[in-house]
C-alpha cells in the first residue's frame, strides 16, 4: 500500500480495538468478529478493511490491532491484508488483549503490556474497530491534530463536531422507533476567547429537539504516555472502567484535556446494532 510521505506522523502509533464480542449484532457475524463484518454497500469489504485502508492512506506508519473474541479470524485477516497491500508486520500487527472481556479500555491496556509494543516518544491513536469513518472526516481529523502534536506531550486530545439534532434524528429515524439510541456528547462551554471541555456524557438522542445543537464526540482519541499512567492509577483504585469515565475523572482532577472541533459535512457510523448496519447500507445505496 502506497503511503504519502509524512514525517510528522512518524511518532504516531494507532490502536484499533477489535477484541469485543459484538453481541448486539452477532446474528450478522456468527462466524467472525464484528470488525470483519462484510458490507454489501462497500463491495463486501469489512469494517476493519475500510478503516485500515483509510488510516494508511492518511500516512499512519504503524497500526496495532487488539484482538480477543475469535482472535484467530482477526489474525488470518491481518496476514491476508498485509500480503495484499505489501505491508510488513512492523507496519501492521495484531496482539491478543488478555482482559478483552472487561471492555475496550482493558483491551487497550492489555495490549500495552506486550513486550513488542514500544511506546517511547509515541502519540497513541485509539480507534474502535466497529466504526466506519468516511474518508473526508478522517482527513479533517488528521489535519486538525497535526498542529497539536507538540502539545500532545502535555495533554491528550478528543474530537467533536457541532451538528444539528435534526440531522441525527433523521439519520437514526428508523432505529429511534425501535430502540434507545445513545450518543456520546462533549460538554463544552464556549466564550468569545475560549472553548472549555468539561467532559463526556451519554444521551438518548430522543431527548433532543430538532433545533438543538449537539457537540457530538467523534470516537477517535489521542492519548499521551502520562495520561496512560493516570488511567492505570485510576484502575488500581477501582475508580474507572471505561475511556469515558477515565476522561471525566481526570477532568475532575484538573488534568488538562484538549477538545478539538472538526468542521466537516462528512460522517462516521457506529455499527452497534443490526439497525445501524441496515441504516448504513441504505444510506450508501441512495448515495448519502
Amino acid at each position: 500500500m502506497s503511503q504519502p510521505e509524512n514525517n510528522i506522523l512518524k511518532g504516531v502509533l494507532a490502536f484499533i480495538l477489535c477484541a469485543g464480542e459484538g453481541t448486539r449484532i452477532q446474528e450478522y457475524h456468527k462466524d467472525s468478529p464484528k470488525p470483519l463484518l462484510g458490507l454489501k454497500a462497500e463491495n463486501n469489504r469489512s469494517i476493519l478493511e475500510l478503516l485500515l485502508t483509510r488510516l494508511f492512506q492518511q500516512g499512519v506508519p504503524k497500526i496495532i490491532i487488539a484482538k480477543g473474541y475469535q482472535k484467530e479470524k482477526i489474525e488470518e485477516f491481518i496476514v491476508q491484508f498485509r500480503r495484499n497491500n505489501g505491508l510488513s508486520s512492523d507496519q501492521l500487527t495484531a496482539i491478543y488483549a488478555g482482559l478483552w472481556k472487561l471492555g475496550p479500555l482493558f483491551s487497550f491496556l492489555s495490549v500495552l503490556e506486550d513486550k513488542s509494543v514500544i511506546l517511547k516518544n509515541k502519540h497513541l491513536l485509539i480507534i474502535p474497530g466497529d466504526t466506519i469513518f468516511e474518508v473526508e472526516i478522517l482527513r479533517q481529523i488528521f489535519k486538525a491534530f497535526i498542529p497539536h502534536l507538540t502539545q500532545l506531550t502535555e495533554q491528550p486530545l478528543i474530537f467533536y463536531r457541532k451538528i444539528k439534532a435534526r440531522i441525527l434524528l433523521k439519520k437514526h429515524k428508523r432505529a429511534l422507533n425501535k430502540v434507545e439510541k445513545l450518543i456520546s456528547v462533549a460538554l463544552i462551554e464556549e466564550s468569545p476567547s475560549n472553548v472549555e471541555f468539561k467532559g463526556i456524557i451519554q444521551e438518548n438522542l430522543k431527548n433532543y429537539n430538532l433545533n438543538d445543537i449537539i457537540y457530538q464526540i467523534i470516537p477517535f482519541f489521542i492519548l499521551n504516555l502520562d495520561f496512560i499512567e493516570i488511567i492505570r492509577e485510576y484502575l488500581s483504585d477501582d475508580l474507572v472502567r471505561t475511556f469515558r469515565q477515565a476522561i471525566n475523572h481526570s477532568i475532575k482532577d484538573n488534568v488538562p484535556i484538549h477538545a478539538v472541533e472538526i468542521i466537516t459535512d462528512s460522517d462516521f457510523y457506529d455499527i452497534d446494532t443490526k439497525l445501524d448496519l441496515e441504516q448504513y447500507e441504505k444510506l450508501k445505496r441512495i448515495g448519502q
